[in-house]
C-alpha cells in the first residue's frame, strides 16, 4: 500500500507539472477507485465520513493494509491457498472453505449470497478452479508475458504490429495445453526500455485466439542477450547494459515497458500533404494550420485532413481541460505587458542539466520565449537578457509584468529590476493562477506541442528541452485565436516569417560533410536526428548519432514519412534492437554526452562551424532581421 501511495503522489506531482493541479476532493475519489477490492469495506467507511482529509485517508489505508496482511487475506495468498486446496476433490475444497468461514469471526451477513458468518469479500458462492485462472488470464494478457518456452515472440493483437505482413502458409503453432493455433501475419513490435532506449523486436507472430502476448527467451538468446531472473524481478542485458526490466505477477514474469500502438500512429503518406505539415508545424489543429497557410510565406495548400487519428496529438493532446479566459484588458503595443511562468522541475534533466522551463509571452503579439534554467534562482538573470534583447530589436520600452505569487519571481532581486527600470510588477491573488492565464496557457500550449513532436516520431524523452525549443520557434511563427490574421513573429517584428524550410521534428536522415572535412574515401555524410533550428543560422540543429553530437548543417536528407524508411539499424542510444539482424549483435550502447545550454536551448557544444557549415558563407533567411534572428 505503501508504494501505491507513492505512486499515486507522484502522478498527482506530475499533474501539477504539466499544469494540470487536481484538488483534494478529486484525488480522493481516484485513490479509492484505484484500491483492489479487498479495501472495499474501509473504502466504503471512508466516503461517509464527512470532511475527511487525504492525509488521514491514507492513514487509514496503512492501518487496513497491515490488518489485512496480519489476518493473511492479500490477493495473492489467498490465490495460493484456493489453488492449493482445489488440487483435490470438491469436498476437501470445500471442507476448507467452511472451516475458513467459521475461523473469521464475523457474525454479520453476507452482501453476496446472504448467508450469515461471512463477508462478500470472503465469500465462495459461486467461485470454481475455473475463476482463478480466468482472473490470472485476463491480468497477464495486458502485457508481455516473458515465456522460457515459447519458440518465437507472439500476439492476439494486430494493433501491436508495425510493418505488417500476412503470412498465407498455413502455418500452425501449439500452445501449452496442446490447442493449435493459426498465425495470420507478422510484424515489428515497438516499445520503450530503461532510460528511454526505443526496442524493436521483429518477426513477432501475429495468433488470434492466444490469450496473451509471449516473449521468447529462446529468440533473446539466440541474439546474444542475457535474460536474468530474481526472486520478484527480471533483467534483459545486452552486450553492454540492461534494456529491459521485468517484474513478478504471481508466478510469470511481466515485462514492465512502453508500447505503441500501430493503429494510433499515422505516419504522411506519399498523398498526405496535411498530415506532413501538420507534423513539421508541431501538430496545430486545423483552423490553426490553415490560418498560418494565408498569414506565411512557404506552406503549399495542403487540402483536408485525414479522417484518421494522429498518434503524437492523441498521446500530447488528449483530454486536456480548458483554462478560462478571465482577463477583459487589451493592450495596444508590443512590452505594454509581458506574461511570465514556470515549469518544472521535470523529471528528468535536459542534456545540459536543465530542470525548468521559464517562459515570458507578450500580451500584444502573442510572440513567446523560453530560457531553460538549472535553478530558480536564475530568472533574473533571464529577465535581464529578455529586456536587453526584445527592447532593443522591438523599440518599445517593457511597461508591466505579469506573474503569480513564486518566490523566483517575488524576491529583492526581481523588485530592483522593475523598481530601476520603471516597471510594475502584477501579481495574482493567492491561489487564483487563473489570473496569469495567458501563461498558463501558452505553457499547456508548449507541452502539448512538445509530447505531440516527441511521440510522433518515436523521440527519446530525454530531447525533451530540444521539442520545447521547437514548440516556441513554431509557435511564434503559427497564428492563434488572440490573432487570427498574422503570426506573433510579424507583429514583433515587422517581417512575414517564411516557412518553406520547416521539416518534420525528429525526422532521422543524412547531413552532408563539407569536402574540407573528410578526405576523398570518407563517406560524404554521416546519420542524423532533426532537433530544431537555430536562430541566427540558414540551417538544421542536428545530432550525430555516430558522433554523439549536436551540431548545425545546411545540407541534410531526412526521411519525414517513416520514422525507419532510408537507413539501416540505430545505435543503441537511440534504438536498442532484438532478434533483427546479424549486424546488431555488435552494437555497444553509447555513453551519455553530457552537452551544456546556450541561450535559450538547452545543448553546448553546438559545432556552429559543424560539417556542412562555415560561418563566412552563410545567409540568414530573407525575412529574418540580420543578424539576430531567423524565423
Amino acid at each position: 500500500m505503501a508504494k501505491h501511495l507513492d505512486a499515486f503522489d507522484e502522478l498527482v506531482v506530475g499533474l501539477q507539472t504539466l499544469g494540470e493541479p487536481v484538488d483534494e476532493a478529486r484525488q480522493l475519489v481516484v485513490l479509492l477507485s484505484s484500491l483492489p477490492a479487498e479495501y472495499e469495506l474501509i473504502s466504503s467507511i471512508i466516503e461517509n465520513v464527512k470532511d475527511i482529509t487525504l492525509i488521514e485517508v491514507k492513514e487509514k489505508l496503512l492501518k487496513e493494509c497491515e490488518r489485512l496482511e496480519k489476518k493473511d487475506t492479500t490477493s495473492e495468498r489467498a490465490f495460493k491457498v484456493n489453488a492449493g486446496r482445489f488440487k483435490g476433490n470438491k469436498r476437501s475444497g470445500r471442507k476448507w472453505s467452511d472451516q475458513k468461514k467459521n475461523s473469521s469471526g464475523f457474525q454479520g451477513k453476507c452482501f453476496k449470497c446472504n448467508k450469515v458468518g461471512h463477508m462478500k469479500r470472503d465469500c465462495q458462492e459461486g467461485t470454481t478452479d475455473g475463476d482463478a485462472v480466468f482472473v490470472v488470464s485476463t491480468e497477464r494478457v495486458n502485457g508481455w508475458l516473458i515465456d522460457s518456452g515459447a519458440t518465437a515472440h507472439m500476439t492476439p493483437h494486430r494493433s501491436d504490429l508495425f510493418e505488417y505482413e500476412n503470412v498465407n502458409g498455413g502455418i500452425e503453432v501449439t500452445i501449452a495445453d496442446g490447442k493449435k493455433l493459426q498465425v495470420t501475419g507478422r510484424g515489428t513490435v515497438r516499445l520503450l526500455g530503461l532510460n528511454g532506449k526505443r526496442i524493436k523486436m521483429v518477426e513477432v507472430l501475429h495468433i488470434p485466439g492466444l490469450d496473451r502476448r509471449l516473449l521468447s527467451v529462446g529468440k533473446l538468446a539466440d541474439r546474444g542477450l542475457n535474460v536474468e531472473f530474481q526472486r520478484s524481478s527480471c533483467v534483459i542485458w545486452g552486450a553492454a547494459s540492461a534494456i529491459a526490466k521485468g517484474k513478478k505477477v504471481g508466478k510469470a514474469y511481466m515485462l514492465d515497458c512502453e508500447q505503441e500502438e500501430a493503429r494510433f500512429v499515422q505516419y504522411a503518406g506519399a498523398d498526405s500533404k496535411w498530415e506532413l505539415w501538420h507534423a513539421r508545424m508541431g501538430h496545430p489543429n486545423q483552423d490553426a494550420l490553415d490560418k498560418t497557410r494565408h498569414a506565411t510565406n512557404g506552406i503549399p495548400a495542403v487540402g483536408q485532413p485525414p479522417h484518421s487519428l494522429c498518434g503524437g496529438c492523441m498521446k500530447g493532446k488528449q483530454t486536456v481541460a480548458k483554462f478560462p479566459h478571465c482577463s477583459s484588458s487589451k493592450t495596444s503595443r508590443v512590452l505594454e505587458l509581458v506574461h511570465t511562468d514556470m515549469m518544472g522541475p521535470m523529471n528528468n534533466p535536459s542534456k545540459g542539466g536543465a530542470k525548468y522551463v521559464l517562459t515570458f509571452v507578450d500580451d500584444y503579439s502573442r510572440y513567446v520565449v523560453a530560457y531553460f534554467l538549472k535553478k530558480k534562482s536564475e530568472v533574473a538573470i533571464k529577465l535581464r537578457e529578455f529586456m536587453t534583447f526584445y527592447e532593443n530589436q522591438w523599440g518599445e520600452r517593457m511597461k508591466c509584468l505579469r506573474s503569480d505569487n513564486g518566490t523566483e519571481f517575488v524576491n529583492q532581486e526581481m523588485t530592483k529590476i522593475c523598481m530601476l527600470n520603471g516597471i510594475v510588477h502584477q501579481r495574482t491573488v493567492p491561489y487564483s493562477p487563473q489570473q496569469n492565464g495567458v501563461a498558463e496557457r501558452m505553457n499547456r500550449t508548449i507541452m502539448e506541442r512538445s509530447r505531440s513532436m516527441l511521440y510522433y516520431k518515436g523521440v527519446p524523452m530525454e530531447w525533451w528541452a530540444e521539442a520545447v525549443s521547437t514548440a516556441v520557434y513554431l509557435i511564434n511563427r503559427s497564428t492563434n485565436t488572440h490573432n487570427a490574421t498574422v503570426t506573433p513573429f510579424e507583429l514583433g517584428f515587422k517581417v512575414k516569417p517564411t516557412l518553406d524550410h520547416l521539416r518534420v521534428f525528429g525526422s532521422r536522415g543524412y547531413a552532408h560533410i563539407d569536402e574540407a572535412k573528410r578526405t576523398k574515401l570518407e563517406p560524404k555524410s554521416f546519420r542524423c536526428l532533426l532537433l530544431g533550428y537555430p536562430e541566427n543560422v540558414k540551417g538544421y540543429r542536428v545530432y550525430d548519432l555516430d558522433a554523439s553530437k549536436v551540431k548545425v548543417s545546411r545540407s541534410v536528407k531526412l526521411d519525414e514519412r517513416e520514422v525507419d524508411g532510408i537507413y539501416d539499424t540505430l545505435p543503441a542510444q537511440i534504438e536498442t534492437v532484438i532478434h533483427v539482424s546479424t549486424d546488431a549483435d555488435n552494437e555497444v550502447t553509447l555513453a551519455p554526452v553530457e552537452l551544456q545550454p546556450v541561450e535559450a536551448e538547452p545543448m553546448e557544444g553546438v559545432e556552429n562551424d559543424a560539417p556542412d557549415v562555415e560561418m563566412e558563407s552563410m545567409q540568414p533567411i530573407q525575412d529574418a532581421i540580420p543578424p539576430l534572428l531567423m524565423p
